[in-house]
């Protein structure tokens, strides 16, 4: 009898793990690190080369974040930046801080703390909140390997 009361709260708690999308559970900061180190080729969300005529590259390396901004149409480089990245993680949640890039009114908004949606062997998807814009800035990338 005492199993059976037991049962829906387990039940429960397996239906709500299996309809969550796939977070980055029980990672620790250095294995996070380890992903991390490589290129990354952001994705963007439309071939209008008019409306997005850009796409940037961010490289991971040590504590160091890369960035660079390229043209779509001859992938010549427009911008290089540098700045600081550090790796939080909980049990349930990975946090990518990134520090030290120009405080103006183009770049700001790359000193964020980062929720990491998803990383793998084949992409990372991050997202944070706009400090001075509000709403959310989210990047896709695709790893170079």
């Amino acid at each position: 009898m005492k199993y059976f009361t037991k049962l829906p709260f387990v039940l429960l708690l397996v239906v709500a793990l299996a309809g969550c999308e796939k977070q980055e559970y029980f990672k620790s900061g250095s294995q996070v690190k380890k992903d991390l180190n490589y290129s990354w080729k952001e994705i963007l969300m439309s071939h209008d080369t008019i409306k997005y005529p850009s796409y940037m590259v961010w490289t991971f390396n040590d504590d160091v974040l890369t960035i660079i901004r390229k043209k779509v149409s001859n992938d010549v480089t427009i911008d290089t930046l540098t700045g600081k990245y550090s790796v939080n993680t909980t049990m349930t949640k990975v946090y990518i801080n990134t520090a030290n890039f120009p405080d103006d009114a183009a770049w700001y908004w790359l000193n964020a703390e980062w929720n990491v949606v998803s990383l793998d062997s084949k992409g990372l998807v991050i997202a944070s909140e706009d400090p001075n814009a509000g709403g959310i800035n989210e990047r896709e990338f695709t790893r170079m390997d």
